[in-house]
Formats: structure tokens, sequence, C-alpha cells
């Protein structure tokens, strides 16, 4: 994550979104609000229920040493917003939500795409119920 935000800081970019790679019902209005943040902020955290975070991004050049630090641990939001703080750069968190990272969060998953389903997005996490229809199938 360090070199691709220098690179995009390098290429003129003055704000980075990372978004994690288990979070596929993340919609694009929560994506757009983290770069809302942004326009005022230094950092924005979208934190998760399991005290991790689904998001962080930055602006205006800031690098923030994110090697540095495990990321397994279970307290990684607390460290890294901690030492942001230390740092003396403003942050705010976007909404809460979840991460997929245990068989029971599955629930919270297919309970989201089908609200996107019935209410007309017909878009968000698309390739992630394809995928799920393609596990259930082998069990049928």
């Amino acid at each position: 994550m360090d070199e691709s935000l220098r690179r995009c800081f390098d290429n003129g970019y003055n704000k980075v979104v990372f978004i994690g790679s288990r979070t596929p019902t993340l919609t694009p209005d929560m994506i757009a609000n983290a770069f809302k943040i942004l326009d005022k902020k230094d950092v924005v955290f979208g934190p998760t229920v399991e005290g991790r975070y689904y998001l962080i991004g930055f602006s205006n050049g800031y690098n923030v040493p994110l090697a540095d630090f495990d990321w397994r641990h279970a307290n990684i939001y607390s460290e890294v917003s901690s030492h942001i703080d230390h740092m003396g750069l403003s942050w705010e968190e976007n909404e809460i939500w979840y991460a997929v990272e245990h068989p029971e969060d599955m629930e919270y998953l297919a309970r989201d795409i089908n609200h996107f389903r019935l209410t007309g997005d017909e878009e968000t996490a698309r390739e992630t119920e394809r995928v799920l229809g393609r596990i259930l199938s082998r069990f049928q």
C-alpha cells in the first residue's frame, strides 16, 4: 500500500482510497462519501464492527508508514488511528460496515445482496452474487 500511495501522489492525485477485498457490498455512495471526507480531512477510515477497517484513504500527499503495522492484528484500526493522531493529522470515519471474515458473516453478505436486488440495484456486488451462486450450485 505504501508504494501505491506514493505513486498515486507522485502522479498528481491528491486523494487516494484503498478498499478491502473482504467487503464486496460497499456501495458507490460509501466510496464517494470517503472522497468527500478527504475534501476536509487528511485521512478517512471505514471502520468495521470487528475493530478493523474496510477502507482507508489519504489526502494531500500524506505518507503514513502503513507497512510498519501488523495488519493481522485484531486492533489494527486503533493502532493506525492512534499513530495518525500522533502525527497530528485530521481524520474522520465513514459509516461502519462489516468485512466477510468468518463463515457466519455470509449471512450479512446474502442479506445485503438480497436487499440490493429487492430495491432495484442490479449492479452492487453482482460478481460476488455470481460466485456465490456457483458455489451453492455445487451443493444441490
